[in-house]
């Protein structure tokens, strides 16, 4: 693999890190992107460990996985399945407890947001960090093979159905809800 514009391992070691994430972004941007529907197609999923399953989402959905805060910082009228933000390479990251945010029964339980990992995927202009437990496997899924859920009315609208036993996310529907969710919490205080 070649250093970006020339440089050599020596001199991206000897960076900082606001000049080599400064180098990276300069090169995915001369890197032409793929459009998120093409990579869907693709086929690839994310195993997503939590304490009520395991959930699969589009791998091509997550922009990058990162060990979650030690202290989300809380506001005011936040939903309890956001457990607040944080910072994360200058944006603000919502961060998104999944496990409360999908089981309607622990919505009223505090949500912990230290061990297990966050998934960072983007809605339009917002960086959400959805919180998991652990990561299982990475797994190819035809569209075809992917089936409508057996009780769809009594489900969350982000769950488009099952491939095997593991229930299948729709991210940007996921996502939309989180931000329409927020919204109305902050629009009622």
């Amino acid at each position: 693999m070649s250093s970006p514009e020339g440089y050599s391992a020596q001199s991206l070691e000897r960076m900082s890190d606001e000049e080599f994430w400064r180098v990276a972004r300069r090169e995915a941007q001369r890197t032409p992107a793929i459009p998120l529907e093409e990579r869907a197609r693709a086929g690839q999923y994310l195993e997503c460990v939590l304490p009520r399953g395991s959930y699969l989402l589009p791998l091509a959905a997550i922009e990058e996985i990162i060990p979650p805060p030690s202290r989300p910082t809380q506001l005011p009228a936040m939903p309890l399945w956001m457990p607040g933000v944080t910072s994360w390479r200058g944006e603000i990251l919502a961060v998104v407890h999944l496990n409360a945010y999908l089981d309607e029964n622990e919505r009223d339980a505090p949500v912990p947001a230290s061990n297990g990992l966050l998934l960072l995927a983007r809605h339009p202009d917002l960086l959400i960090g959805l919180y998991i437990t652990a990561l299982g496997r990475t797994l190819t899924i035809e569209r075809a093979s992917i089936l409508p859920l057996p009780n769809a009315q009594e489900a969350p609208e982000a769950l488009i159905g099952v491939a095997g036993e593991l229930p299948v996310l729709d991210v940007d529907a996921l996502l939309a809800d989180v931000v329409q969710r927020i919204e109305a919490e902050a629009r009622r205080d």
